[in-house]
């Protein structure tokens, strides 16, 4: 099994969620009934912040002792996924409610969902291709303290070596 599989489990969980959120996303269908599409769209930002928190602490601290040109462009994937969380934390129960008072408030709504759905799909293509390919290749008995890898069984020898 590699570290990075159930970050892709996530990934497919987000993208078929999306998929079942996107026939939902109609301006006329929203404005007069949109409890479906709220609580798929809460349950889609709830998935995908926890998702964004458990790549924050298990994949980026890793990848920046990648190669720089990667690690380059690891850091500038984080800030852009950053920007998707903020924008997507503004997705709460009742701000969606507020988002569907107006056919022409749905619409926009609609737009920038979509936006977001299709930006996330390129992302996670991104990161199965690239960032977990490098990060699976790290030997699991690996792991860093303050961002310097650590090799668990050097340090166990280091201490047994000083308790003899």
């Amino acid at each position: 099994m590699k570290s990075t599989d159930s970050l892709r489990r996530q990934h497919s969980d987000l993208l078929r969620l999306a998929d079942e959120i996107a026939p939902l996303l109609d301006a006329g269908r929203l404005t007069r009934d949109s409890t479906l599409a709220r609580l798929k769209l809460s349950t889609w930002v709830r998935k995908l912040r926890v998702h964004l928190a458990l790549e924050d602490r298990s994949i980026y601290p890793r990848l920046r002792h990648a190669d720089p040109n990667m690690a380059a462009k690891a850091a500038q994937h984080r800030r852009e996924m950053q920007a998707m969380h903020e924008r997507v934390m503004r997705r709460t129960p009742p701000q969606l409610s507020r988002q569907f008072e107006t056919e022409a408030d749905a619409t926009t709504f609609i737009r920038e969902v979509k936006a977001q759905f299709d930006l996330l799909s390129k992302s996670f293509e991104l990161e199965e291709n690239e960032f977990y390919v490098l990060v699976d290749a790290i030997p699991s008995g690996t792991w860093t303290i303050d961002g310097v890898p650590v090799d668990p069984d050097v340090e166990k020898r280091k201490l047994v070596g000083k308790g003899s």
